[in-house]
């Protein structure tokens, strides 16, 4: 009886094969998905660049989530994880001393081949320190963790909260790794205000080991200031150095009159400007060579009447650049006065909750009313509150509209693109 059985039925199923992508395709995916603008920035806190940095709040958030995809692309199988394991630790976040203990088990209990490719794949280590933790936190092992981070680029530490119970202080071990990666580090972000500060011998010693320094940011208060005039100090060469923070009464950075600053041009102020003060402001020499100026925690920086404020304005003739971080939208005053040669102005908003749209329709009618004769460029740094106006707000879109030909001024968000064109 002749087979009716399809005479192919015995051969093997034909196999889809699908195109193998290269590795560096995979790695390129990989950076793509995880993505967080300016976490790795070096050069400059320019916030008028392609887009402007993120609120301290705004990274960590964007910082967690990225991590949580990279996480999960190790684990999908050998090759992911060799493939994405150098792209999980180019940012390393501490947040407590138990996770200050689980990076070091990560680095030094890791298979030998592992651990290399921890190690040099760090450029970012960021620590917050929970004050109460004080009297445990393991300076020393901080200390060895940056010893072996030979491309370590950018440090962030910061306090989160003040200390109620006890202070304490960095220790001298943390500046020696510190100076071991004078190659290497472009960012030293020292955040400890009302916690400590680095002392003025250790900090400047430190300086001086840090040649390709870009950016520096310290605050915190000191627990002894060395109280030594600047002509008795050594001189610190920092040429590459474009940014940097002021605080007064010893919370600041301990840069000089004497220091040799070529590329400096940015300075932000992390404190009240309090020019009456013989720290209130940098020196001379500093104020002449800035450009670009960021205020923090000054109610109205534009009242004419805060004569500290403008004194501080006057010693810094050559700024074009002026960024102000508000409590809210509703401090920004009708017919605000810059100072008069300021070309592009800064704004942005410490409390991130929506606005009403009368706050809004306030803020934009008081823009167009600024004094501010060479004014180009007004953009909205900080988070993206407006993507989204045309379907929440799009009566005060409308009046932006209508404002937008009575000046010359560009108004951006936050990518650089015109609000009016949303």
């Amino acid at each position: 009886m002749p087979s009716t059985a399809d005479p192919g039925w015995w051969k093997k199923p034909q196999e889809n094969r699908f195109p193998t992508l290269p590795a560096e395709t995979w790695i390129h995916i990989f950076e793509i998905a995880t993505y967080v603008p300016w976490a790795l920035e070096t050069e400059t806190r320019d916030p008028f660049g392609v887009s402007a940095p993120l609120l301290p709040s705004e990274e960590r958030d964007a910082l967690s989530h990225s991590f949580v995809t990279k996480r999960a692309l190790v684990l999908v199988c050998r090759q992911w994880r060799e493939l994405a394991l150098p792209i999980m630790y180019q940012i390393v976040t501490v947040r407590c001393l138990a996770g200050l203990q689980r990076l070091y088990r990560a680095m030094a209990v890791s298979p030998k081949s592992e651990g290399i490719v921890i190690c040099t794949s760090v450029r970012r280590l960021h620590c917050t320190i929970d004050p109460e933790e004080s009297s445990k936190y393991d300076w020393n092992r901080l200390a060895e963790i940056i010893g072996v981070l030979p491309n370590l680029a950018i440090f962030n530490i910061r306090a989160r909260g003040m200390a109620t119970h006890s202070r304490y202080e960095m220790s001298k071990s943390m500046v020696r790794a510190l100076k071991l990666r004078g190659p290497s580090l472009r960012v030293l972000d020292w955040k400890l205000m009302d916690v400590t500060g680095m002392e003025d011998e250790y900090e400047r010693d430190l300086l001086s080991y840090l040649p390709n320094l870009r950016i520096l940011q310290i605050s915190g208060d000191r627990p002894w200031s060395m109280m030594v005039a600047p002509c008795d100090l050594t001189p610190i060469y920092l040429p590459h150095l474009v940014s940097m923070s002021w605080a007064h009464n010893g919370r600041g950075s301990r840069l000089t009159s004497v220091d040799e600053l070529p590329s400096l041009r940015s300075l932000e102020m992390v404190v009240r400007v309090e020019t009456y003060m013989s720290d209130g402001i940098p020196p001379p020499n500093m104020c002449n060579s800035f450009t670009s100026l960021t205020l923090h925690h000054v109610y109205m920086p534009w009242d004419p009447s805060d004569y500290f404020l403008w004194k501080a304005y006057a010693a810094m003739p050559n700024l074009t650049q002026l960024v102000v971080w508000l409590r809210s939208w509703e401090a920004f005053p009708v017919e605000a006065k810059l100072p008069p040669g300021i070309e592009k102005l800064g704004l942005g908003r410490e409390d991130r909750r929506p606005s009403e749209n009368s706050v809004y329709r306030q803020l934009f009618e008081g823009l167009y009313t600024i004094n501010a004769p060479k004014l180009k460029v007004v953009r909205f740094v900080g988070g993206d509150e407006w993507s989204d106006l045309p379907e929440r707000s799009p009566k005060v879109l409308a009046r932006l509209r209508e404002l937008g030909p009575t000046r010359s001024f560009r108004v951006e968000g936050p990518n650089g693109k015109l609000l009016v064109d949303l």
